[in-house]
């Protein structure tokens, strides 16, 4: 009996310190290019999410900020934007990433996409859950993130 209850207190002080939020040390960009360092919660998929969970300071309420109203966002040393983009989400061999569709299947979509690398050219990333990872890349010349295939 003095095993059970043991196990059982493991159990749940280990899935009370998992569920705890983390906000990072980072910055928000609004449409009119206006920085606001905040802490901002890290849920880890920014391209999957529609919202921006933030703190002002660490004792602050938090605050909700929607895709439409962060042109950007930089947490945990990643930068992403939002764009708007079409994208295959036509099911993939796991292997190769290449659609088992002849013709892909385009869902346009506005969504951050994580900046991966950037220069005069510029490459990003959309990664989401059950969604194979879809490239981007954008030129000075032409700012607009274009699909690669």
């Amino acid at each position: 009996m003095k095993r059970i209850v043991i196990a059982v207190f493991l159990i749940l002080s280990c899935s009370i310190a998992g569920a705890q939020v983390k906000f990072e040390k980072g910055w928000i960009m609004d449409n009119a290019g206006n920085k606001t360092e905040c802490l901002i919660k890290d849920a880890g998929k920014f391209c999957a999410q529609s919202q921006v969970t933030y703190r002002l300071t660490k004792d602050s309420q938090s605050e909700v900020a929607d895709i439409m109203d962060v042109k950007a966002l930089y947490v945990g040393g990643t930068l992403y934007e939002r764009h708007t983009f079409e994208y295959d989400e036509s099911e993939a061999f796991l292997t190769s990433n290449s659609s088992q569709s002849p013709d892909p299947e385009y869902v346009k979509t506005t969504a951050f996409l994580r900046v991966v690398c950037d220069g005069p050219a510029r490459l990003y990333r959309y990664d989401v859950p059950s969604v194979k990872d879809n490239f981007f890349i954008s030129t000075e010349e032409d700012p607009t993130p274009k699909y690669l295939i």
